[in-house]
Formats: C-alpha cells, structure tokens, sequence
C-alpha cells in the first residue's frame, strides 16, 4: 500500500489510519515499519515488515504505536446515583449471639378479657341428708278438674210381656220396663222410650185412646217426668199403633227407679165388641216395649 506523504495533518492521520489497518498484516508489535520516498515533497510511504529492506530511492522509519503514559486526567464528576438493585437472596442463619442483660420490669399491662366458662366438673359425692324442715302452710285449693267417666252408663230394657188396658183399670206398668239408676251430683240423665200397642176389638172403625207415662220412683216418692197420647184405629185390618218419645228430665243425685207405665183413657168399641188394649209384648212378637237410660258426666 503507498500513501503520499505531505506536510500538514491531514497526511499524518491518514498515514496513522493506514498503520492500524496494515498492522493486522505485520507481526503483532509496537512497533511499526514503513519506506518513506526520498522525495521530500511529495513523499509515499508503505508498511513493511521489520525485516524489509526498502527501495534505493526510499528510507525506512519505525514508529511505535504505543506512546508514553499520559498524565492522570481530572477526577470526573459524580454520576447519579443508579436504581436500587433487586433483593438478594436471604443470606444463612447467623450463629446465635450471647444472651443478653436482663432488661428492667415492664408496667404492668392491661386486664385481658374474660376466658371463656371451662367444662362442667364431674358430681361431687351426695351429701347427708338434712334435718326435715318445718310443715309449709297449705296450699290455695286448685281449680276443680274435669269430670271423669265414672258413673257414666247407658242401660236398655225390653219388655217381657204385654199389659191388657181395660176401662176401668188404673195406670199399670209395662212389664221389663223397668231400671234402677243411681245418679251422680254432675250427671245428667236422657230417657227415651218406644213399643206397640191395638184394640183388642176387630170391629172395622172401633178404636182406642192410650196414654204412656215415664215414672221416676225415688225417696222423695213416685213422680211422672213425661206422658204421649196415642190412638189407634181399625181400618181394613186389627191397627197397631206405636208409641216413641225421649226427655232429658232433671234428676236429683241418689238412687232412682224409671219405669213406663199405660193408661186407657178412651175407646170407641162396637156392640159385642171389648174395648181393652194390649200395650207391649213378648219378646217374639212386635210390639215388643224398650226403655233406655243414658247417664253423663257434665
């Protein structure tokens, strides 16, 4: 490579730039060779080696690329400060330091709230029986309870035979029509009654007029609670009539005897006819009487 050499700056940085480039081809070194022309005015100058020996009409220089030291340069100014780095990673446990002076008491600190109530303790063993206390007064007598069932009954009767009614007969009781009932003070007392009754005349229009009566026999003597008129008439056939009826009379507590009694008290009987009355029957026949009593508790 030649380079022209001329007086002044320019030549030199390029013959500089023109060392570092060719210094790459030389042998590593400080130092480096060129042949300068002879002509002082217009010189040219190449890089060779160490070892080269230049043209007649040319001089060999060595320049050493690596000057002298320079002075220390003036401290820079401070730069700002950088960004707070990233956590390190936790260094390993220290060794355990002595242990320390025991420090003053503390004030004493405020009360803590109030532990929650521990579990029941287990029964403690059953203490002597103590000395019986003194009778308490009596207490306001209670309210009266409801009634009980006791004494309450229901009872039926059925009549054994028939009774003949004639005109002049009293009231006569009706056979098995009959029963004794023992009332209590808060009981009341249903009675109900029914049965069969016909002329003995079999006279076509002949009739009969029967009264029936419900007696209540006590200590306080014998008392009618109820009375039904019946009639019964003959048509085509011998009627036959029935009486039925129920009452609910007040009874005083105590033993009682109920009982039904028959009365004829009209007729309408044909000549050579009888004018009587058969009132209830046997138990084979239909006219067959029944009394029933139903005894509660209010």
């Amino acid at each position: 490579m030649h380079i022209k050499l001329s007086i002044g700056g320019a030549v030199i940085v390029c013959l500089l730039v023109s060392a570092v480039a060719r210094a790459q081809q030389v042998p590593t070194t400080n130092i480096v060779y060129f042949c300068v022309e002879n002509d002082s005015r217009e010189a040219e100058l190449r890089v060779v080696g160490p070892l080269t020996v230049c043209k007649d009409d040319e001089h060999k220089i060595a320049i050493n690329m690596t000057g002298p030291q320079g002075p220390q340069g003036v401290t820079g100014a401070v730069g700002p400060i950088g960004p707070i780095g990233p956590q390190g990673i936790q260094g390993p446990q220290g060794a355990t330091g002595a242990t320390g002076a025991t420090g003053a008491t503390g004030a004493t600190g405020a009360t803590g709230a109030t532990g929650a109530t521990g579990a029941t303790g287990a029964t403690g063993a059953t203490g002597e029986t103590g000395a019986t206390g003194a009778t308490g007064a009596t207490g306001a007598t209670g309210a009266t309870g409801t009634s009980g069932t006791t004494g309450q009954n229901i009872v039926s009767t059925l009549s054994t035979s028939g009774v003949t009614l004639t005109p002049t007969a009293q009231t006569s009781l009706i056979p098995g029509l009959s029963q004794p009932i023992t009332v209590g003070a808060n009981s009341s007392v249903m009675i109900w009654t029914d049965g069969g009754f016909f002329p003995v005349s079999t006279a076509r229009g002949d009739a009969v007029v029967v009264d029936i009566f419900v007696l209540d026999a006590s200590s306080a003597g014998t008392v009618i609670l109820g009375q039904h008129r019946y009639i019964a008439t003959n048509g085509a056939f011998v009627e036959n009539a029935n009486w039925s009826f129920s009452l609910a009379p007040p009874l005083v507590a105590g033993a009682h005897t109920i009982s039904v009694g028959a009365f004829l008290s009209g007729n309408a009987t044909s000549a050579g006819q009888l004018a009587n009355a058969v009132v209830g029957a046997a138990a084979t026949e239909l006219n067959r009487g029944a009394l029933n009593t139903l005894q509660i508790n209010k």
